[in-house]
């Protein structure tokens, strides 16, 4: 049906179609259902801890056996810096004021970059697709996936960036075309 299949034979999946994964919007039900219907379901990992992770990989595992990319943050992690949180929350005090909300709420790092604990789950867990979004992590980690079996996929925003995503031994690379959404545009 498809002239190129190089995308569905990597993923083994039917049709050539990825469900974006969407950090805190998506579900293991849509996931499960994309998957299903022959395309590459996907749930967006960066808000979740290691525990949460497992949970949700369990449920849709219970609602396909096909499979199903798990989506990582793989960037540094900001650190705590006192006085940027005090500037932004001054900044943000006025509004808040105005629109009756209260106090503006304390300065929390809400997506969680992939790191030792996070990586023991997924290792665990063994989904067959594990792809990450602004950066790569630790080769250690990305080898260790590979050799349980998963595809990895990554987003690259530069030519330079494929390149080394693709010396990095990435399976495939999400990146973006002008005018148009992401698409893979490399598989490696």
């Amino acid at each position: 049906m498809w002239p190129d299949r190089r995308l569905c034979d990597l993923l083994g999946i039917e049709h050539p179609i990825i469900q974006a994964p969407m950090a805190g919007s998506d579900t293991s039900a849509l996931a499960a259902a994309v998957a299903n219907s022959g395309g590459l379901g996907s749930i967006g990992c960066a808000f979740l801890s290691p525990e949460q992770f497992s949970a949700v990989y369990a449920e849709t595992r219970a609602a396909t056996n096909r499979a199903v990319n798990m989506n990582f943050f793989a960037h540094a992690a900001p650190g705590d810096d006192e006085q940027k949180a005090a500037r932004a929350r001054a900044l943000l005090a006025p509004f808040y004021m105005e629109l009756d909300l209260g106090e503006v709420p304390e300065v929390i790092e809400r997506y969680l970059p992939f790191g030792e604990a996070m990586f023991e789950a997924v290792l665990a867990a063994r989904p067959r697709v594990v792809s990450f979004h602004f950066g790569l992590p630790q080769a250690r980690f990305v080898e260790a996936l590979k050799e349980a079996g998963a595809t990895i996929l990554c987003s690259a925003t530069t030519p330079a960036e494929a390149r080394d995503l693709e010396a990095r031994g990435v399976d495939a690379i999400i990146a973006p075309r002008a005018g148009k959404p992401a698409a893979i545009t490399a598989i490696t």
